[in-house]
């Protein structure tokens, strides 16, 4: 027992206390999201709700396609040699200021001529400068099986917000304008821890070469999946009613809480994969292993999560959200197979081989382009629809890494 106590803070103990401390992370947040979000829908209404997301969707998409793969590119090689290239940090550190103001300039064509969440976009862009930065921080600790800090940085996005809307409601303050600084406020915690664990790790670079190879991969497909997963949101922004984003934006809020176990374990896994003396052997018996237990735990949550929805979900959101149990169910399908899904980036991002995941992953995401055009021709493109698109996403991105792997000498996954 003791031993267990101890492992949940310290990250070199068993992984048995590494994946209760995520888990126990990742519930506290959804926990106070599922209390927090009927709250913050109830005050803000749908309209409110959908400029709350829109403001802040193209920040979260820049922030992980922006800096070029090169965190984990960077940390990967820290973590195997020791040492990580000083021009990368330098690189990594100036995109940070350069994905800042592209958000800020692009804000009117993101906010579909909304001036609330063009300034949205413009005020939250300011978490970009430091993004970069604070990503390596997050990819070393993760990496070195440090989940404690790691969970740190996590909880300042996952626990703080969802917090203060609950104590801002109770004390009868929380309006859009406030919901929206306390979000900001998380993002940049985040950063900025980020940042300080970043500190050992940049002190030790040096002239070694930029891993662009792997980082290159592995961003193009950081990239189709940052888009894949926020493209619904994006379309859902430019294509209809604020009112519509708020219900789908509740929708995704009730259905990542079906993936929180299956998520704690992938990021334990990471630094297993990572360590491994013979990736070939070890990883693809480990994937194995780990699919199966992750998609046990996946039904195990999935299934009160979606029942909740469905018989209660109007008396905790109020009005407007007819509609939303459908679409929680949907998604909840799509959570799972995005599981899975990072499950293997781990993986390949361990083995330093990317090369699959960015062709599964551009399949992917054409197909969710196509399914979405395909339903806004005939009308149809609601929140609903919009579910559907995302879980062909999800399939044809395994699907597609799978028939990459199998003709590769590399394990199948």
């Amino acid at each position: 027992m003791m031993k267990l106590l101890r492992s949940f803070f310290d990250g070199s103990r068993p992984s048995s206390g590494r994946f209760f401390q995520t888990a126990f992370v990742t519930y506290a947040g959804m926990g106070l999201s599922l209390v927090s979000a009927p709250l913050l829908a109830r005050t803000l209404g749908p309209d409110g709700r959908g400029v709350l997301a829109g403001a802040f969707v193209s920040v979260q998409v820049l922030s992980w396609v922006a800096f070029l793969g090169l965190p984990r590119g960077l940390a990967l090689q820290d973590h195997k040699r020791a040492f990580m290239s000083g021009v990368g940090v330098l690189v990594v550190a100036g995109l940070g200021p350069i994905s800042a103001l592209l958000a800020f300039l692009s804000a009117d064509i993101l906010s579909n001529g909304d001036e609330r969440i063009s300034l949205g976009i413009r005020i939250a862009a300011g978490v970009l400068v430091f993004s970069g930065i604070g990503q390596i921080g997050l990819e070393l600790v993760l990496v070195s099986g440090r989940i404690w800090p790691f969970n740190l940085i996590r909880a300042s996005t996952l626990v703080f917000p969802s917090l203060a809307y609950i104590v801002l409601w109770a004390s009868g303050t929380l309006t859009l304008e406030i919901a929206f600084i306390v979000t900001l406020a998380g993002n940049a915690l985040g950063n900025l821890i980020g940042c300080v664990f970043a500190i050992s790790g940049i002190r030790r670079s040096n002239r070694t070469p930029v891993p662009w190879n792997f980082s290159l991969r592995f961003w193009s497909t950081s990239a189709f999946d940052s888009v894949g997963g926020r493209l619904d949101q994006l379309l859902l922004s430019a294509l209809s009613p604020a009112s519509v984003l708020g219900m789908y934006a509740v929708a995704i809020t009730c259905a990542s809480a079906s993936g929180g176990l299956t998520q704690a374990l992938n990021h334990v896994t990471y630094s297993k994969f990572a360590s491994a003396l013979n990736a070939s052997t070890d990883n693809g018996a480990l994937l194995r292993k780990r699919t199966t237990s992750g998609a046990l735990l996946s039904v195990i949550v999935a299934v009160p999560v979606v029942t909740l929805v469905y018989f209660f979900g109007e008396t905790l959101f109020g009005v407007g959200y007819h509609g939303l149990a459908l679409v929680t169910a949907i998604l909840v399908v799509a959570q799972f197979l995005n599981d899975q899904w990072q499950l293997r980036v781990y993986m390949d991002s361990a083995s330093e081989n990317a090369s699959s995941l960015t062709l599964a992953s551009a399949a992917g995401l054409l197909a969710l382009a196509l399914s979405a055009w395909a339903f806004y021709s005939f009308g149809d493109l609601d929140g609903p629809e919009m579910a559907v698109c995302v879980v062909i996403f999800g399939v044809v991105r395994l699907s597609m890494r799978s028939v990459l792997r199998g003709r590769s000498t590399n394990p199948r996954g």
